[in-house]
This record gives C-alpha cells, sequence and structure tokens, in this order.
C-alpha cells in the first residue's frame, strides 16, 4: 500500500471476508491479522535482498572463494554479516502496515483497524518480526495472553452467548472468540480455563462433564476444566431444570471404566454390607475413609479425581506426581513417544524414570531393556528407543514417570494447568496418576 493511504487493501479485504476456493464467507474473522508492505519501500527491500544472495552465492561457491586472497574472503565475510542485517532491517520497515479486526472501525472500513509499526533501525531490529507484532496488538488490547487478567465469566458470556441461549459447550465458547470480532484473539487457551472457573466459582454457569454425567457448580470441588464439544455450560436455572447431577450434591451415576455412564441393567452389584460394588467390597477390611490421592482412567477423569481427593482434603499444592502407564504394540509405541515430548512441559521439577521396555523383530532379534534414569540421560535413550518401538513386530512397555518440584506445584497455577493441557492433548489412554501433597492434610 502507498504511504500514507490508510484504506484496507483489496487483497486484504477480500481474504478478511471470504475463505477457500469457493470464496465463502469466513466465519473465524477475529483469528486473521495482516501485516502489509509499504510500496515505496519494496525496491529498497528487493534490492537489499539481491545484494546479499549475491554475497552468499560466492561464499557457498568454494571453487570460486580459492581465486580470493585470505584479506578480501575476510572482508567478504564481513560484507555478508552487514548485508543480512540491511536485509533485516529493509523488512522490517517496509512491512510495517498492521491490520487487524476491531469492532471500533465502522462496517464502512472492513472492520479492520490499522497501525503503523514503528520503524526500527539497526541497533533495535527483531530476528522475530512477530514480536513486533505481538507488543502492538497487546498495546492495543487485542490479544489475550498468559500473563495479561483473565476475563470475567459475565463479561464473555455477555458477548459470546446469543438472547435466549441457555448452554455452550465449552469448545464453542472457544470458537466464539475466534469468531466475535469484539474479543480479544486468545493466544493462551489457560485464559479460557480460568474464565470458566471464575462462571463456576460466581454462579454464572454449571460446568457439565457429559462423560461423567456429573455437574459443578460453585459449591461443588472444582473440575479439571477441558475444552471439548462434550463439556457443556449451563445456566443454573437450566441445570436445575435438566434436573443434572452435581459434585458434592448428588450422587454420580455407575460409570464404567471409561468415565462415561453404565446403562441400566448393566450395573455392578453393590455389596448389602458396605454398599460398594461387589469388586470394591471393604467387608472385613479396615476403612481408611480419605480418599487417596489417586487417578486412574482416561487423563481428564485421572487428574479429576486427583483434585476432587486434594479438594476434600483441602490440599492447596503438591510436592510430587508419579504417572504410570502401559502399552503394547502401535498404540505402546505412540505413548512412549508422546510422553517424552510431554518431560519439556512438566514445569520446573526433577525427573525419575522408570521402565520395561521389549521389542521383538522377528528372525529371533529381540530387545530387552530395564532402566532408571532422569530426564537428561533418558532424552539421550530415547531416540533409539522411540525409533525402535516403531519399528518392532511386537513391543510393550511398562513406564513411571516420578516429577518431583522442589518449588510446589499450586493446584491454581498456570504451570499445573498447563500439565494438565499438555497430558490431555498428548492422549496417552489410561493412566495412572498418584499425588503427594504439599504440606500436612487437613484433618478428616
Amino acid at each position: 500500500m502507498e504511504t500514507g493511504d490508510r484504506q484496507t487493501p483489496d487483497l486484504v479485504r477480500n481474504l478478511f471476508q471470504y475463505s477457500g476456493m469457493a470464496s465463502a464467507y469466513r466465519t473465524y474473522t477475529n483469528n486473521l491479522v495482516f501485516l502489509v508492505p509499504d510500496a515505496d519501500l519494496i525496491e529498497n527491500m528487493v534490492t537489499q535482498a539481491q545484494r546479499y544472495l549475491a554475497i552468499q552465492r560466492i561464499l557457498s561457491d568454494a571453487e570460486r572463494l580459492r581465486e580470493f586472497t585470505k584479506e578480501q574472503r575476510k572482508k567478504l565475510k564481513t560484507m555478508a554479516e552487514g548485508a543480512e542485517l540491511d536485509v533485516r532491517v529493509a523488512i522490517t520497515r517496509t512491512y510495517r502496515h498492521l491490520f487487524f479486526p476491531s469492532h471500533e472501525v465502522p462496517t464502512a472500513r472492513d472492520n479492520l483497524a490499522h497501525e503503523l509499526l514503528p520503524a526500527q533501525d539497526q541497533g533495535e531490529v527483531r530476528k522475530d518480526q512477530s514480536e513486533v507484532v505481538l507488543r502492538a496488538l497487546k498495546l492495543q488490547g487485542k490479544v489475550l495472553t498468559g500473563d495479561d487478567r483473565p476475563k470475567s465469566a459475565q463479561y464473555v458470556r455477555a458477548r459470546t452467548w446469543d438472547v435466549n441461549q441457555t448452554f455452550m459447550s465449552t469448545e464453542d465458547l472457544r470458537k466464539a472468540f475466534a469468531r466475535r470480532i469484539q474479543l480479544p484473539i486468545l493466544l493462551d487457551p489457560n485464559q479460557l480455563k480460568k474464565t470458566i472457573k471464575n462462571g463456576i466459582e460466581t454462579g454464572v454457569w454449571v460446568y457439565y462433564n457429559s462423560r461423567e454425567g456429573m455437574g459443578y457448580d460453585s459449591d461443588s470441588p472444582p473440575p479439571a476444566i477441558q475444552i471439548d464439544d462434550e463439556i457443556i455450560l449451563y445456566l443454573p436455572d437450566e441445570a436445575r431444570r435438566r434436573n443434572l447431577s452435581i459434585k458434592g450434591k448428588t450422587p454420580p451415576p455407575a460409570s464404567g471404566g471409561d468415565g462415561r455412564p453404565v446403562p441400566e441393567g448393566q450395573q455392578e452389584e453393590r455389596c448389602p454390607v458396605c454398599g460398594n460394588p461387589a469388586s470394591a467390597c471393604t467387608c472385613g477390611q479396615e476403612i481408611d475413609l480419605r480418599p487417596p490421592l489417586k487417578g486412574q482412567g482416561p487423563v481428564p477423569q485421572a487428574f479429576q479425581q486427583i483434585m476432587d481427593a486434594c479438594h476434600d482434603r483441602g490440599i492447596e499444592a503438591l510436592s510430587a506426581l508419579r504417572l504410570t502407564l502401559q502399552g503394547s504394540d502401535r498404540a505402546g509405541a505412540d505413548h512412549l513417544r508422546k510422553i517424552g515430548l510431554a518431560l519439556s512441559q512438566m514445569g520446573r521439577a526433577n525427573f525419575d524414570i522408570t521402565a520395561t521396555y521389549t521389542a521383538e523383530f522377528g528372525a529371533g532379534h529381540y530387545i530387552n531393556l530395564q532402566f532408571r534414569l532422569n530426564d537428561t540421560l533418558y532424552k539421550r535413550l530415547k531416540q533409539a528407543t522411540d525409533s525402535l518401538a516403531q519399528e518392532a513386530s511386537r513391543f510393550h512397555i511398562d513406564f513411571t514417570l516420578v516429577a518431583t518440584y522442589p518449588r510446589l506445584l499450586p493446584l491454581e497455577s498456570d504451570d499445573f494447568r498447563t500439565l494438565q493441557e499438555v497430558l490431555i492433548t498428548l492422549n496417552l489412554g489410561v493412566i495412572t496418576l498418584e499425588a503427594t501433597a504439599a504440606e500436612t492434610e487437613a484433618s478428616t
């Protein structure tokens, strides 16, 4: 676009309004920003890029480089370093027209605000121009990052729920942020989880887990919040009208190992003495009335069990988490690879990894491994074991990861929420979680 021109370029307008080869109307317009070059500066940018590429071609040609003296080669390298910086400066100065969705800009101007990014000189130019864009959007209040103050549930409901709407899935709530331009661009999903939690605590909505068949209100223990099509937010009146089961107020429906309600007629018989399912009868045994800090099942269910137990005992932080998983063949190999990816995202912890690893390759070839390693040593080993696990004709893994947190892991912290998010996203199948409380449990 021309210097001094503030009109939205046609290409930007079309990309903002339409999507795909069929040019259908774009739904998620609030996820788009545009960085447009200044037409008056494009020629200089191209010239600087051509000069840089010409110098690089000489430096990369060993045959040609031998024609130069040592002093000339040294000078060429210095020129290349200067040319690279000149190109970066030219690019950042050229791409300086930022357009982003804004409800404050009238429809006649395409609901796109324009911001002119400040010119950068050689002393302050950044390798990653996205940092400059992010800073500009933050100053305009257009992005919601991890270090921003969360939006209240009342604010979000007023801007995302339609009139007379009584329920919405948490996934649809996330999509609403991508669709409604009066909202900030959601860069950190934990921010939305904080808003959902605020809505539970303040009675704006009831959080209902369709898989568990259980709801959570302001009097319930806090749920392990998920962004999912099967997690529904109900207005309190609608939750009462539907007679939803509420954690801590109504008994949970009988469920199978996957956490889903068991149909009538298929529920396990209960012991007439202790009232537990037959498989968990405690008659004749000494009963510990305190629920253990243990969860088992799919990752969201395992975390919810840990959080419920912590709530019941008044535990606010953990000092350690123990995660155990098992798997065979392709699923086991995939789970082994995924848990290795999670290590760097599990917060500041000391890791202790124990595993029994068995892989068969046919023709009498096999590997049997037992090891106990810290995360540094395990990362060196996992490149080989992950690859071989994928190639094996038969495979089995028993894997235990213990994460110890010297600075503790508060349940209300971003680190704990990130840990949940990472493990849920990886989809590790059925796991066992055991937690160690960071302080003396409240008396029961």
